[in-house]
């Protein structure tokens, strides 16, 4: 074992060396598994945590490894990772090495033979420093010796050297044009779409952004499409949007290697692209996303960690319920709860507050969409609870609001009374200039006191009245988190809510 921990200083990090330390000295008694799951890393090669596991079952006799193993199986996975990545440079670079060794002892022939098989491996990997540092090092030796050389092999080199300058030209552009705009996205929000759409139409000016003939490599791609879609989804036009993603999400899967080792951007685009979906109201589009994601682990080779399921859990699947939501789809939406439900049982432990506080609300606005209150009710109250009072008050408030529509739904008349009562003072504590909200409260007041004819043309005045005084922070407290005006048109016209939602979505 410690033998070993000097090989390992040699490839890992300061953490990582301090972490296998720790590790050899924790397992005192049985080192066959640490011992073994050491070799594999050394060997660079991309094992999968089922291979590992079966590996350390059969060294230790052990079918569920202890704890110390079951976080070396995430650790060892990330190393494997990390080195297979850098396993292409360190070869062209040892092989450079070699090279130059090769030319100091005037050993030409086989010089220029080495070099010939690290440029085709560099323009493989698509290193262009490396394919620009081999070129130069070939005319070098072809001027060097002097004969032998054809005029084919140096204009072949120099075509390829231009080629590879053109690229790495064409890298760097995309990244500092990507890099200015996102630095921007992220400082100014949504409050900036004016100066991130002028900014882009000055970025895509350029003329190498006009065709997609000038893509050249799997980077300038990524930048290209990423770019183009960006300033389609600025500007609103959904189907350019649509189209410029699915590009960059084929160009992805066309390169597996590219998102092994950079899973995020694979998230990041299905994600954008499920968002599209969304908006041209596809849920069956943004179910094959979710599977995409979920099998993207054994399909391009890297390990199915529990962070990647949060990741997958958390930006997709708030996407796929709202869209339900929006739709009115509510008796469709069975699989997702029942998947939702599952998910948030198995990263209980690893869910953010606000995370948890936003799945609860949709499972709970399903389910009252769908008729059931009682399952509602159980969800609304893990919202409506004093430590998630602070996370999302809008989400908070809109919790509260539905906690009190299932009263007037289920007529419960006292319940109604003193939520409606609680909600006005805390809406003229917190949303003082907000006057539909108010009277919308002081309405479910007052319905415990009046039949159903009277509680309905309340609120066809009030539905006239809030369409006279509509403020943007009315419509975002009062409908950002829930259909009310679809609520009150199902109570005026005696239909389901579902039924009010699904027309309002049509409309």
């Amino acid at each position: 074992m410690k033998k070993d921990l000097p090989r390992l200083a040699a490839a890992l990090s300061g953490p990582e060396k301090r972490f296998i330390r720790t590790c050899a000295r924790t397992e005192k008694k049985d080192g066959t598994a640490l011992q073994h799951l050491l070799e594999l890393l050394f060997s660079g090669k991309a094992y999968s945590r089922e291979e590992i596991r079966k590996t350390v079952k059969g060294k230790t006799g052990r079918s569920q490894p202890h704890v110390l193993e079951r976080r070396l199986y995430e650790f060892i996975i990330g190393c494997l990772r990390k080195l297979e990545t850098k396993q292409d440079e360190v070869i062209l670079q040892n092989g450079l090495q070699e090279a130059g060794l090769l030319y100091r002892k005037a050993l030409y022939p086989a010089c220029l033979r080495l070099l010939e098989r690290l440029l085709k491996k560099a323009v493989a990997a698509e290193n262009q420093l490396l394919v620009l540092e081999i070129t130069n090092r070939l005319v070098d030796l072809y001027q060097v010796t002097g004969k032998g050389i054809r005029e084919q092999q140096l204009r072949r080199v120099y075509d390829l050297e231009n080629k590879s300058l053109r690229q790495y030209e064409s890298i760097v552009r995309v990244k500092q044009d990507s890099g200015r705009l996102f630095f921007t996205m992220r400082s100014q929000g949504d409050s900036g779409r004016g100066e991130q759409l002028k900014m882009l139409r000055e970025i895509l000016a350029d003329p190498f952004y006009r065709s997609e003939r000038n893509i050249d490599s799997f980077r300038s791609g990524l930048g290209f499409f990423q770019l183009h879609a960006t300033y389609c989804g600025l500007r609103g036009e959904r189907k350019k949007a649509l189209r410029y993603q699915l590009k960059l999400v084929g160009l992805l899967e066309a390169h597996p290697r590219q998102v092994k080792s950079r899973p995020v951007f694979y998230l990041i685009s299905l994600n954008n692209l499920a968002i599209t979906y969304s908006a041209f109201k596809k849920p069956g589009e943004v179910m094959d996303c979710i599977r995409k994601l979920h099998g993207a682990p054994a399909r391009f080779g890297f390990a199915d960690s529990p962070d990647w399921q949060l990741k997958v859990f958390t930006s997709v699947y708030p996407i796929l319920q709202e869209l339900y939501i929006r739709s009115g789809s509510f008796d469709r939406a069975q699989h997702v709860i029942s998947d939702t439900e599952q998910q948030l049982r198995k990263l209980d432990r690893l869910i953010s507050p606000v995370h948890r506080m936003i799945m609860h609300y949709n499972l709970a606005y399903l389910f009252f969409g769908s008729g059931n209150y009682r399952l509602c009710l159980r969800y609304l109250r893990l919202v409506t609870t004093k430590e998630t009072s602070n996370l999302r008050k809008d989400i908070y408030f809109a919790a509260r609001l539905v906690e009190a529509l299932v009263y007037f739904e289920q007529r419960e008349t006292d319940a109604l009374f003193y939520a409606a009562l609680n909600m006005q003072r805390q809406a003229a504590r917190e949303f003082p200039a907000n006057k539909p909200l108010r009277l919308f409260l002081s309405i479910l007041k007052k319905s415990t006191e009046q039949d159903d004819p009277a509680v309905r043309d309340t609120l066809r005045k009030f539905r006239q009245e809030q369409k006279n005084i509509r403020t943007v922070q009315s419509t975002k407290l009062i409908s950002g988190n829930f259909n009310t005006e679809a609520w009150i048109e199902s109570k005026i016209r005696k239909t389901s809510f579902h039924a009010a939602v699904s027309e309002s979505a049509q409309g």
